[in-house]
């Protein structure tokens, strides 16, 4: 069965930002081998969560720039009722901003995000 996204919210100090296009969540590494005398074990690793969006700029409310975003919540709604929500969501890049005549400037950003919920630990 396939989940698709339903909406993305970006919160900061109570202002809430929710005209994205697209949402990609970046790869997680859980553990890591590690070389041994005569075996390979492994580590354990902190999760480092983090997350690619496209945003409509010319519609972003006053009170909030997802530009200068650090310490917000981002919270993602899958049609099935699921919810992904990250913590401590920073920005790390900006990414090209498109402008085409046609539809709204728009502009990816990529954010890193301190926590999961549901987490990812094993």
């Amino acid at each position: 069965m396939a989940e698709y996204v339903t909406r993305c919210s970006l919160e900061m100090n109570g202002v809430v930002f929710e005209d994205f296009t697209s949402f990609k969540e970046n790869s997680v590494s859980l553990s890591k081998q590690v070389p041994l005398m005569n075996n390979t074990g492994t580590a354990k690793l902190k999760p480092r969560y983090g997350f690619t969006v496209d945003a409509r700029i010319a519609s972003v409310p006053s009170g909030i720039n997802p530009l200068a975003i650090y310490g917000g919540t981002f919270t993602v709604q899958m049609d099935n009722g699921d919810r992904i929500s990250f913590g401590g969501v920073a920005i790390n890049d900006t990414g090209d901003t498109s402008i085409d005549g046609e539809t709204e400037a728009g502009q990816t950003i990529s954010y890193s995000a301190e926590s999961r919920t549901p987490d990812l630990e094993l």
